[in-house]
């Protein structure tokens, strides 16, 4: 070994499993005769003898820290995995206990191809190797300053360049630390696991930013208003969809297209794998002239939906994108529905869900059935006295067994399915089973039977009048196992059915306690802007607690119009078939053809359209003439009503409320009456019985019976 180079040797720290190079450190290999290599390991004495001559001054040379430093040489294991890839291992052990999707060792799609993002992964474990480097020097430093710092706590005396070194250690060890700290705040986070940990994430630096702009102008005011208003408009808190930005877009539905001769062409057929593959082949079959701010919008919107779930949760099948869990890929459209549903509960936003009214043939099942698979309850939720079950409303039995558990088969995992169930009374299942399941489906009928009926809740409103506690209780006695069940999410589909917010079926929905609450129609409201409130109060906004509120605020106020407007766009997404998403329409339909078919009213029939046509002209002209009263008048003459008890309101009040509010939303109000009221009379004179019951309406009676007997003879 004295004639023979020097060469680094590794000695093995079994205390801290690191590695330092040094000289005759590691075991000395002897070629031999034959080819035999004899090898002596270092003994423990060895080792001793060699820290003892290698870290004491030697020749009365002293030791600096750079020198020490220079000596550690730090060989990262090149099959060591990046942190990410490491938590991720610890979420896949996680999953092998959910019941939400089926064991798959197959590598999810993400993207592996993109040069962007290999190029990031790789400055990700330099930056990783870096800080492991600076752990072990900064480990080592302080191991020497201990050592001397050790001997003089011992009363030892330390020389001058002991004590030198000491401080030299130090200084190290605090520049050391600061360019640690320095390298962990900028260093790339690993992907986030989950959607409520990717949405949390994001709702974090949406709140940093904002304090910073707040610092720079001096503002001192909290950033708590962020996450009920500012991120709440649009998809992804961006711009809301043009679709559904009035009220008059949400009475039409399923109607035909308004251009046929724009047709979109079919899309380009996508063959990828990956998202970068499949994102670059989208963007690519976009058509000629539909590069437009709002398909950019949505082209971020979808990069955003496809990594938002979390870690290798998307895969990419062919221009379509299957979630790990489901057995059906979606469509990028429904995608983003998905995401905007998922968006909404993770970031803990108010209202806790919101109302999904895509029309027809969008899918706004498996879109929510996308939203249960990816944000399922996780322990905190439990924690907080939640079960993980998810209650289904359906509007019928048969469509709780044929629409929803026939989904849930086709479009999810086995895995999930099996632990889905319709409910029955006949299960005599107690209300913590029920919680302990993915999906219970239900229908309205059976909530209403569990519930108490209008007349028996009045009855008990007025026995407890005045004891809102004691009424409480009482109403708790007569409630069925639906509603002693804290549901982790409830989606009421269909919901149109609980438009008039006096029926019985409103009162019981409202009653249910959910976390989140999910209200899905195509057609959200039918006749008049009133029906919007019981979804309101269903998904629980706190500015809509009573129709009285609701009706001064978006109906009778001189700002109703843009106050609906934003309402609207803060709680609900809807988007029509005709609508194009990336350029190519949602759902292409055949070319219509239309043809007007004329039937001429008989004589009696003709009298009522006369008549009715008449009331509803003259109705108009008085709205357009007359001044209208201030709007403390208007709720001095309002009736107080209760938060949740009936208040009788017939179609007939409502008609007889027509002339207040403002001159467009009455006159707007007394056209779309006028319309619905002839639709009736086309199908049936007896539609038009509560138009003749109005106690307004009496001389109108006459009048049509005046003009039949005039007819007959």
């Amino acid at each position: 070994m004295k004639g023979g180079p020097k060469q680094p040797i590794y000695i093995d720290d079994d205390d801290e499993d690191e590695s330092m190079s040094g000289l005759f450190t590691r075991p000395r290999q002897t070629p031999g005769k034959d080819n035999v290599k004899i090898i002596k390991d270092e003994s423990d004495e060895e080792k001793k003898n060699f820290n003892t001559k290698r870290l004491r001054p030697q020749n009365d040379q002293a030791f600096t820290v750079n020198q020490f430093c220079e000596t550690i040489v730090v060989h990262p294991d090149p099959n060591e995995e990046s942190d990410s890839e490491g938590e991720d291992d610890t979420y896949s052990v996680h999953e092998r206990d959910s019941d939400y999707h089926d064991s798959d060792d197959s590598d999810d799609s993400d993207d592996s191809d993109d040069s962007e993002a290999q190029g990031k992964k790789a400055k990700s474990k330099q930056g990783a190797c870096d800080a492991s480097a600076l752990k072990k020097s900064i480990r080592k430093c302080e191991i020497l300053r201990n050592d001397l710092f050790y001997r003089q706590q011992k009363g030892e005396k330390l020389t001058t360049q002991e004590v030198q070194k000491m401080e030299t250690l130090d200084a190290k060890i605090a520049k050391s630390k600061k360019a640690l700290a320095f390298i962990m705040k900028n260093s790339r986070e690993p992907p986030a696991r989950t959607a409520r940990e990717y949405w949390q994430r994001h709702l974090k630096r949406k709140q940093e930013k904002e304090d910073r702009k707040r610092k720079r102008a001096g503002d001192d005011t909290t950033a708590n208003k962020l996450q009920k208003t500012a991120m709440q408009s649009g998809p992804f808190g961006g711009v809301g969809n043009p679709g559904f930005s009035t009220a008059a877009a949400l009475f039409t539905s399923n109607r035909a297209q308004e251009d046929d001769d724009n047709n979109s062409e079919p899309a380009n057929k996508i063959q990828a794998t990956t998202h970068e593959a499949q994102m670059r082949q989208i963007i690519a079959g976009i058509p000629e002239g539909n590069d437009t701010r709002h398909t950019k919008t949505q082209e971020r919107d979808l990069i955003k939906a496809k990594k938002c779930f979390g870690y290798k949760k998307i895969k990419a099948i062919d221009g379509k994108w299957k979630l790990k869990g489901m057995e059906t890929p979606l469509h990028s459209q429904q995608l983003v529905g998905a995401t905007w549903m998922v968006m909404r509960e993770a970031m803990e936003l108010h209202p806790a869900g919101g109302i999904l009214a895509d029309e027809m043939g969008l899918g706004k099942t498996i879109t929510a059935l996308a939203t249960m698979i990816g944000h399922p309850a996780e322990k905190e939720d439990r924690e907080d006295g939640y079960g993980r079950a998810t209650l289904v409303i359906a509007d019928s039995p048969h469509s709780a067994s044929r629409t929803w558990m026939d989904q849930i088969k086709m479009h999810t995992s086995k895995r999930f399915a099996k632990r889905c169930w319709i409910y029955s009374k006949e299960l005599h299942k107690e209300p913590k089973w029920l919680s302990t399941k993915n999906v219970v489906v239900t229908h309205l009928n059976q909530l209403r039977a569990q519930f108490p009926s209008k007349s028996q809740y009045q009855l008990l409103k007025a026995k407890w009048a005045g004891d809102e506690s004691g009424f409480q209780q009482a109403l708790s006695k007569r409630l069925g196992p639906l509603f002693k069940v804290n549901w982790y999410r409830i989606v009421l589909d269909e919901a149109h059915g609980i438009k008039n917010h006096t029926s019985s079926g409103a009162l019981a929905i409202w009653r249910l306690n959910a976390k989140y609450r999910w209200a899905l129609t195509g057609t959200p409201l039918a006749n008049r802007l009133e029906e919007f409130y019981p979804y309101l109060k269903f998904i629980g906004c706190d500015f809509a607690t009573t129709m009285r509120r609701y009706k001064a605020q978006y109906i009778k106020s001189d700002q109703a119009a843009a106050n609906f407007d934003q309402l609207v766009g803060l709680v609900m997404m809807r988007r029509l078939q005709a609508e194009k998403f990336l350029g190519r329409t949602m759902v292409p339909l055949p070319k219509s053809h239309r043809s007007d078919i004329w039937i001429p009213f008989s004589s009696w029939e003709k009298i009522h359209l006369e008549v009715v046509d008449g009331a509803y002209q003259e109705k108009l002209l008085n709205v357009q003439n007359e001044n209208h009263e201030t709007e403390e008048e208007q709720q001095e003459q309002d009736d107080p009503e209760s938060e949740d008890v009936p208040d009788g309101e017939s179609e007939a009040d409502f008609e007889g409320d027509e002339n207040e509010g403002s001159t467009a939303l009455d006159a707007y109000r007394i056209l779309s009456l006028r319309c619905m009221r002839i639709l009736q009379l086309t199908s049936h004179p007896l539609n038009l019985e509560s138009f003749y019951r109005n106690e307004d309406h009496q001389a109108y009676i006459g009048l049509t019976i005046k003009r039949l007997k005039s007819e007959i003879t």
